[in-house]
């Protein structure tokens, strides 16, 4: 099956760039 771990692959990465969306959000509120 390839469709699976494709789908993992884009969940992870999703997961991080919301991570990374949440920290610059915080470092924003920082800088202000």
């Amino acid at each position: 099956n390839f469709i699976y771990p494709c789908l993992l692959a884009v969940n992870a990465a999703d997961q991080l760039s919301f991570v990374n969306l949440w920290e610059r959000l915080q470092l924003g509120k920082l800088m202000l």
